[in-house]
C-alpha cells in the first residue's frame, strides 16, 4: 500500500512477524507491531513512529533494532515511540525489532515492503524575453531577461560567467538586469541557490558599446601542445604564461566545469581527446574579473597515426661500491621496455651521453663517471629511433659523499647569565652541501652560524641539566650529517627554589573503603622551615624534606572525587608544583553470592522439574541475577523476589544435579552446588528439533545465497540431519555441526523461503521455517553490438540496421543515441531494427550507444564506420612543412613554405604570425619563399594559413625559429639588505637594493627561506619587503631574480639573525586578605593583590579547590573573590592565570578560616 504524505515524501507500509515464548501463559508478548514513516524534512531524512501491545514484559524496558543498529532503548508506558533520524535514501528496505530486555525470546519484527524516498520533485528553470539596453559609461551593456521556472527553491537564483557568480537575484519579479561588457560573445549559467543542479544556460551576442572595456590581456601568453596517446587520441597541453598577481586561475574548457588552477601547477593537461576537426575552446581567467580573460581554440588535432606505444619504465641506477682512491665510478643500469621500435636504445644524462646498446641484457654498465660531491646524477635511456620513448633515473642526492666532523676544541669561558655561558668552539669539517652549520646544546636549538667565521665564540650557551653538556653540530639544512660532543661546562644555574616532578600513588583499598596515598617529587635550593601537602581544600599537613615518598591519608576511594596533590615550600609559597590523578579512586566492596537452597518440587516435563531456589548475597550492583544448569542458561531473576520458583530446570545424566547463580554483568560473582533433583525421564524419549532460526547473508551465484542456520535439538536417532528447500533436498550435516553456514542455498519463487530440518532418515523429527531470503537475480547486461549501415537519407544522416546480444533485461524496451544525442524507443522483440535518419559526425568513427529504458547503468556503445553523407565539402589545410634559411633583419628570418589543401574557395592564401600580416601568396607558387618571417618572444614561432577570404578555413602550425634578436644578457649585482626596527608584534621589515643591467621588460621577484615575497618593476632606490619574523633563529636570504631572464639572479643572506624579543610575562608577590565573617550566612569575602610584568591584553582568571571565582582585567589596585564559605576546614587556594601566556601564581592561607579579622 502507497499513501502520500506530502509533495516530497512517498511512504511505504511494511510486513510484521511476531515471536514469543510460549513456555507458559505468564511469558512475555509483544503484539500488533506497527511502524510509519513520518513525513521528511528538508534535508532527506525521517522519522519512523512505532507503536505495539504487550503482556508480562520485563521491569528494565525493551530495545528497538534493525539493519544491524541498535536505534535505542525505552521504558514501557508509553503510547507509541519514535525511531530515527533515519534517511530515506530509496534504497535501503528499513527492518525494526522490539525486544524485551528482560527476555530476549519476547519479541516482534516489522519490515518495509519497500524503500522510503525523499526525493522531491525536479527543479526547472528556463531564460524568457531577453531584450539589450543601453550601455554605460564604462562599456557595460544592460540586459533584461526574465524567467520561467517549476519547483524552484527558496534562497533565489545566480548567474554565472565563466564558473564565478556575477549576480544574485531573489525570484518574484516580472524582469531581472544585470551589466555585461558590450561586443562580447558570451555564455552565462543561471542556476537555483538551493538546487545548483537546477540551471539553464543562455549565449548572448551583445551588441557592441561605443566606450570599449579596459581590459588588460598582456597578463596571459597562452600556447597549445599536443601528445598522442594512441593512434585515435591525443593529450592537449595549455601552457599558460601569467604575470598577475593571482596564485590561481580559472580555467575551462568548453562546457565542462570550471576549475580553479594553481598558476604553479600550469600547464593544464586535457587527457585522451579523440582525434577529429571537432572545435575546441580554452578560457582562462583571473579569480575576481572573469570578463576581462584569454583563451584560444583548436580543430587541428595531431597525426597520430604513426603513433607507436614504446614504453621504457622502471629504469634503476646502482653505483658500484664507492672506490676510496678514486673519485672515478662504474654504474649498473636496468629497466623494462615495451614495444620498442628500434633494436637498440642510448643512455645519456647530465649532458653526456654513455653510449649506445642492444636490447636485452638484464643490466648494462657506464661509466667511469666522476663523483663530486656536488652532482646528483640522472641516467636517461632513450630508444634510438624513438626518442618520446625515454626513462630516467636521478640519484636522490650525491652519492659517495658522506659528510664528516672532528678535531672538536671546546673550551668554556664565564658564565653570562642564569644557565648561560660563553663557548668557544672549532673543527675540521669535510663533504658538507652547505655554507653555514646549526648549533644546538643538549637538543635546543642555539643558532646558526658560517663555517668561514671559524673558530666561533657563543655568548649565551645554555647549560643541561646533567653532570655533562652535550653540543650538536649539523649542517644547515641537512638533518642526516650531525655529530655531538660532550664536555664539562660550567655551573651557572640560579639558586632558585623549585619543586618538580611530582607523582602520587594509591594504596589498594581498605575494607572501610579507603586508601593512602604516596608522594613523590623532586626539589632544589628549598627552604628551611619544610613544605606543606593540600589539595582539594584540604591541608594534609607539614613535612620536613629528606624522605624519597610521603604517605598521606586515609582517603575515601568514593569513585567520584578526583584527587589533586600541591606541594608547597613553607618558607616560599610560590616554590610549588602539583600532581591529579586522571581518574577518581573507586573502592567497590567485592560480590559474594553464597548460601544456596534448593527444594525441587515436582516433574514439569520428560527430563524437566520444578524447583524453589534460594541463597544470600552482597555487594551487587543492580537487581538481576542469572541461572545455570551446567553450562545451559535457565533464565534471569531479581533478587527481590527470593526465593524464585524455577518451573523447567532440566535434570542431568549423573547422580546429582548442578545448580549455578551468578550475578548479572559479573563472571566473577557466582557460585554453584550440587543437589539431588527428581528422575522425570519418560522410558522413551521423544526426537525433537526447535527454536530454528536462519539469517541470510550474501548471494553466492544466480539464484543462490548463504545462509547461517541455528537449531536446538534433544534425542535425534541419528548423528545427522537433512536439509531441505521447499522439497529440494540441499545436504546431509553432522549435528555436531551445529550452527552451521550453508553457501548455496536455491531461492523460491514465492516471496519467502522455506527451510526443513529432519533428522536423518527420520521424517517424524522436523522442524521448518519460513523467511525472507535474498534476490539474486543476475544484472541486466547488452554486448556484440553490430551495425549495418544502408544509404544517406540526409545531409548528414544515413540508414542502418542495428542488433545486439542482451540478458536479464527488466524492461520490454531499449534506447538509441548518437553521440548524446537520442534517437528513438524500440522493443527488444523487434531486434534487428532499422534506425532511418542516423546522424554521421565529424569524425573517422561513429558511435552508437544502446540502453535500457529508464535503466542508466545498463548500457552499451560501439564505435563503427559510417557513411559520409554531408553536402558540402570542407576546406583544409594541412600537412604544413617548413625549411628555415637565413636572418634577414633584426628579429626576422627566411624560410620555405609548403603544405596540402582541399576544397580551398580561391586561388592564395594569406600567411599570419602570431595575429599579425605577412603576405598573400598564390597556392600554383607552393613551395614559396617567405623572406622576413618575424619571429617571436617565445621559445617557439607560430604560423597561421589562411584561405583568402576565408577565416573560417586556417590552420595553425608551431615550429622553432631562428633567434635573430641582437641582445645584451641582463645581470643583477650589488643585493643588499637591512632590516628595519622590530614591531610590537616581534616582526620587522626589510629593505633591499641592488644593481642590474639590461633587464627584462615583465619586472623580478624576490624570494627566499622558502618564500615568495612579492613581483616589482625596475625603477626604485631600494624595495622593501616583509614582515618577517624576528625568531632570533631564522638567518634570512632575499634572492632577486629576473621575471623574462630566471637565470639573471643574485642573492644576499642577512649576517645575523633578526631578534625581536618579547618581554616574559611574569606574576608575583601575591597577598590575600579576608573581610569579618557574615554571621547570618557564615560566609566572608577575600582580597587579593599582586605584582605582574609583560602581562598579555586579555586579562586573567582566579580560581583554587577546583572552581573558577572570576575573570579581571588588569590594572585594579586588589581584587575581591566571594563570597566564600568560613566551614572551619577549608584551606582556601587562589591561582592566578594570565589568560594570553598561561603563567600561572599559586597563593593559599595556611589556616582554617575560622578566625575573625577586621579590614
Amino acid at each position: 500500500m502507497i499513501r502520500n504524505l506530502s509533495a516530497f515524501f512517498i511512504l511505504f507500509l511494511g510486513s510484521v512477524h511476531f515471536l514469543h515464548s510460549t513456555e507458559s501463559d505468564l511469558a512475555c508478548s509483544i503484539d500488533k507491531l506497527k511502524v510509519e514513516a513520518l513525513p521528511c524534512d528538508s534535508m532527506n531524512i525521517f522519522f519512523a513512529e512505532l507503536s505495539f501491545e504487550v503482556d508480562d514484559p520485563g521491569v528494565n524496558g525493551f530495545l528497538v533494532r534493525g539493519n544491524g543498529v541498535v536505534y535505542d532503548t525505552f521504558e514501557y508506558g508509553e503510547v507509541s515511540y519514535e525511531i530515527g533520524p533515519l534517511s530515506g535514501d530509496c534504497s535501503t528496505i528499513y527492518q525494526f525489532t522490539v525486544e524485551d530486555i528482560d527476555d530476549p525470546d519476547c519479541e516482534a519484527y516489522y519490515e518495509f515492503d519497500l524503500p522510503v524516498c525523499c526525493t522531491p520533485p525536479e527543479c526547472k528553470i528556463q531564460v524568457d524575453d531577453v531584450v539589450q539596453l543601453a550601455c554605460d559609461s564604462s562599456g557595460f551593456r544592460q540586459i533584461q531577461f526574465s524567467l520561467i521556472t517549476e519547483n524552484i527553491g527558496s534562497l533565489g537564483f545566480d548567474i554565472f560567467f565563466m564558473g564565478v557568480p556575477i549576480a544574485h537575484f531573489d525570484y518574484g519579479f516580472n524582469n531581472y538586469v544585470i551589466s555585461i561588457p558590450g561586443n562580447e560573445f558570451i555564455s552565462l549559467k543561471v542556476a537555483d541557490t538551493e538546487f545548483p543542479d537546477c540551471f539553464d544556460k543562455w549565449i548572448i551576442d551583445v551588441s557592441p558599446c561605443l566606450v570599449p572595456v579596459i581590459c588588460n590581456y598582456n597578463d596571459f601568453d597562452i600556447t597549445l601542445e599536443f601528445e598522442c596517446t594512441s593512434d585515435t587520441t591525443y593529450n592537449a597541453l595549455l601552457f599558460v604564461a601569467y604575470t598577475g598577481t593571482d596564485d590561481s586561475l580559472y580555467v575551462y574548457l568548453d562546457d565542462q566545469a570550471p576549475e580553479l588552477r594553481a598558476v604553479k601547477d600550469f600547464p593544464v593537461i586535457y587527457p585522451d581527446i579523440l582525434v577529429s576537426n571537432e572545435l575546441y575552446v580554452f578560457y582562462a581567467h583571473e579569480q575576481d574579473n572573469p570578463f576581462c580573460f584569454n583563451g584560444t581554440e583548436w580543430n587541428d588535432p595531431p597525426d597520430c597515426s604513426n603513433y607507436t606505444d614504446c614504453k621504457i619504465t622502471d629504469v634503476f641506477a646502482e653505483l658500484h661500491d664507492c672506490n676510496t682512491i678514486s673519485n672515478m665510478q662504474m654504474v649498473d643500469i636496468e629497466f623494462n621496455v615495451e614495444n620498442p621500435v628500434s633494436d637498440s636504445f642510448i643512455i645519456q644524462g647530465n649532458g653526456v651521453i654513455f653510449d649506445t646498446f642492444t636490447y636485452g641484457q638484464l643490466f648494462y654498465t657506464v661509466g667511469p663517471i666522476e663523483v663530486d660531491c656536488q652532482t646528483n646524477f640522472e641516467f636517461i635511456v632513450v630508444d634510438l629511433e624513438e626518442p618520446n620513448c625515454i626513462g630516467e633515473f636521478v640519484f636522490p642526492e650525491a652519492p659517495c659523499c658522506e659528510c664528516e666532523y672532528y678535531d672538536f676544541v671546546v673550551d668554556p669561558g664565564n658564565c653570562t647569565g642564569d644557565g648561560l655561558y660563553e663557548l668557544y668552539i672549532d673543527f675540521e669539517y669535510e663533504n658538507v652541501v652547505d655554507d653555514y652549520f646549526d648549533v644546538y646544546s643538549d637538543g635546543q636549538f642555539v643558532g646558526i652560524y658560517a663555517y668561514d667565521d671559524l673558530p666561533i665564540t657563543i655568548d649565551e650557551f645554555p647549560e643541561s641539566e646533567n653532570t655533562f653538556d652535550i653540543i650538536t653540530i649539523c649542517d644547515n639544512d641537512n638533518p642526516d650529517c650531525c655529530t655531538d660532543f660532550e664536555f664539562s661546562g660550567p655551573d651557572c644555574m640560579q639558586d632558585e627554589c623549585m619543586i618538580s616532578n611530582v607523582f602520587a600513588e594509591s594504596t589498594l583499598c581498605n575494607d572501610a573503603g579507603n586508601v593512602f596515598v604516596d608522594i613523590e617529587f623532586i626539589v632544589q635550593n628549598p627552604g628551611s622551615q619544610g613544605f606543606m601537602i593540600l589539595g582539594n581544600g584540604v591541608n594534609y599537613g607539614s613535612y620536613q624534606y629528606g624522605l624519597a615518598t610521603y604517605t598521606v591519608g586515609p582517603i575515601d576511594g568514593d569513585c567520584t572525587t578526583i584527587y589533586e596533590f600541591i606541594i608547597q615550600d613553607i618558607e616560599n609559597p610560590d616554590c610549588s608544583d602539583f600532581f591529579e590523578f586522571d581518574d577518581p579512586i573507586c573502592c567497590d566492596l567485592e560480590c559474594e553470592i553464597s548460601n544456596i537452597v534448593v527444594n525441587p518440587v515436582e516433574c514439569t516435563g520428560d527430563g524437566l522439574f520444578s524447583l524453589f531456589l534460594n541463597f544470600q548475597y552482597e555487594n551487587v550492583q543492580d537487581n538481576i541475577f542469572s541461572v545455570y544448569s551446567g553450562n545451559t542458561f535457565i533464565g534471569t531473576y531479581l533478587y527481590t523476589s527470593l526465593p524464585v520458583l524455577i518451573q523447567s530446570f532440566p535434570e542431568s545424566d549423573n547422580a546429582l544435579d548442578i545448580i549455578t547463580v551468578c550475578a548479572d554483568n559479573n563472571p566473577d560473582c557466582c557460585e554453584t552446588i550440587e543437589f539431588s533433583g527428581l528422575d522425570c525421564m519418560e522410558d522413551d524419549p521423544e526426537c525433537l528439533i526447535y527454536d530454528l532460526s536462519v539469517d541470510p547473508i550474501l548471494c553466492t551465484g544466480d539464484g543462490l545465497f548463504s545462509i547461517w542456520v541455528e537449531f536446538a535439538f534433544q534425542n535425534p536417532t541419528n548423528d545427522f540431519f537433512d536439509v531441505f528447500s521447499g522439497d529440494q533436498n540441499i545436504g546431509t550435516y553432522p549435528f555436531s555441526n551445529v550452527p552451521l553456514i550453508i553457501e548455496d542455498f536455491p531461492a523460491g519463487d514465492d516471496e519467502n523461503e522455506l527451510i526443513t530440518i529432519c533428522v536423518n532418515d527420520n521424517e517424524m523429527c522436523c522442524a521448518e521455517l519460513e523467511f525472507q531470503g535474498l534476490k539474486c537475480v543476475e544484472e541486466c547486461a547488452i554486448w556484440d553490438i553490430v551495425v549495418d549501415p544502408i544509404e544517406c537519407t540526409g545531409d548528414g544522416l544515413y540508414s542502418i540496421i542495428l542488433d545486439f546480444e542482451y540478458e536479464y533485461n527488466t524492461n520490454d524496451f531499449f534506447e538509441v543515441f548518437s553521440s548524446g544525442t537520442y534517437l528513438g524507443l524500440f522493443p527488444f522483440e523487434d531486434l534487428p531494427v532499422t534506425i532511418l535518419d542516423f546522424p554521421e559526425r565529424d569524425a573517422e568513427y561513429d558511435i552508437i550507444t544502446v540502453c535500457q529504458n529508464d535503466t542508466d547503468n545498463c548500457c552499451a556503445s560501439h564505435e563503427f564506420i559510417g557513411l559520409d553523407c554531408t553536402e558540402d565539402p570542407i576546406c583544409l589545410i594541412s600537412d604544413v612543412e617548413i625549411e628555415l634559411v637565413e636572418c634577414t633583419g633584426i628579429g626576422t628570418y627566411s624560410m620555405y613554405l609548403n603544405f596540402s589543401y582541399e576544397n580551398v574557395t580561391n586561388n592564395f592564401f594569406e600567411i599570419f604570425s602570431d595575429g599579425n600580416y605577412v603576405g598573400t601568396y598564390a597556392y600554383e607558387d607552393l613551395p614559396v619563399l617567405i623572406e622576413a618571417f618575424p619571429e617571436r618572444n617565445a621559445e617557439f614561432d607560430f604560423i597561421v594559413i589562411c584561405d583568402n577570404d576565408n577565416p573560417a578555413c586556417c590552420s595553425g602550425f608551431e615550429f622553432p625559429g631562428l633567434n635573430c634578436e641582437e641582445e645584451e644578457n641582463c645581470e643583477i649585482s650589488g643585493v643588499f639588505a637591512e632590516a628595519g626596527e622590530c614591531n610590537d608584534e616581534g616582526l620587522a621589515y626589510v629593505d633591499i637594493e641592488f644593481d642590474v643591467d639590461n633587464p627584462g621588460t615583465l619586472g623580478f621577484v624576490i624570494r627566499g627561506n622558502g618564500v615568495l615575497y612579492d613581483t616589482f618593476e625596475y625603477g626604485q632606490l631600494f624595495y622593501t619587503v616583509g614582515p618577517v619574523e624576528g625568531d632570533c633563529e631564522t638567518l634570512y636570504e632575499f634572492l632577486v631574480i629576473d621575471l623574462e631572464n630566471p637565470d639573471c639572479s643574485s642573492e644576499y643572506i642577512l649576517e645575523e639573525e633578526i631578534c625581536c624579543e618579547m618581554q616574559e610575562c611574569i606574576i608575583y608577590d601575591a597577598v590575600g586578605e579576608y573581610y569579618d565573617c557574615d554571621s547570618t550566612t557564615n560566609q566572608f569575602f577575600v582580597d587579593l593583590a599582586f605584582e605582574y610584568e609583560n602581562v598579555g591584553n586579555s586579562g586573567f582568571t582566579v580560581r583554587g579547590n577546583g572552581e573558577v571565582y572570576d575573570t579581571f582585567e588588569y590594572g585594579q589596585d586588589f581584587y575581591t573573590i566571594g563570597p566564600l564559605d568560613a566551614d572551619c576546614v577549608t584551606v582556601y587556594e587562589f591561582i592566578i592565570s594570565d589568560f594570553e601566556s598561561q603563567i600561572v601564581l599559586i597563593f593559599s592561607f595556611l589556616q582554617k578560616l575560622f578566625v575573625v579579622k577586621k579590614k
